[in-house]
């Protein structure tokens, strides 16, 4: 994941979103003070666990993260990952955005994160509102 606008609207279906960020090097980044910014934005529909099995992996059966069972949308509560966010030891920050407007999300929302310390040590006003 660079940065990432996902739009779900008219009365979708979605089982599960994963966004990572690796360790993404650009000279044009030098201060090491970059957020890379994701916006999901749900309308007028619904956002469930996903599957436990990663549907598109070359072995079948692979476990994946998500859900407790083979079919997605099984939400049977704790545990059960509809978003996940993961962040790894990058020199750069992930920010996500979810915007929901008459939908419904039907898991959990899982964080994980290494923040590293080549970021900004002295905090970042990545919306130039004057605060960090």
């Amino acid at each position: 994941d660079v940065e990432s606008n996902i739009n779900i609207s008219n009365n979708s279906r979605v089982a599960g979103i994963a966004l990572s960020q690796g360790n993404t090097y650009n000279e044009t980044y030098t201060t090491e003070s970059h957020t890379w910014d994701n916006n999901i934005s749900v309308k007028d529909s619904t956002v469930t666990s996903g599957s436990n099995y990663i549907l598109d992996s070359n072995t079948y059966g692979k476990t994946g993260h998500f859900g407790n069972s083979d079919e997605p949308s099984d939400y049977a509560g704790p545990g059960d990952v509809a978003m996940s966010f993961t962040a790894s030891g990058s020199d750069y920050a992930m920010k996500n955005n979810v915007f929901l407007s008459n939908s419904t999300l039907m898991g959990d929302v899982a964080f994980t994160s290494t923040w590293n310390s080549n970021f900004d040590p002295n905090g970042h006003d990545s919306n130039g509102d004057g605060v960090k």
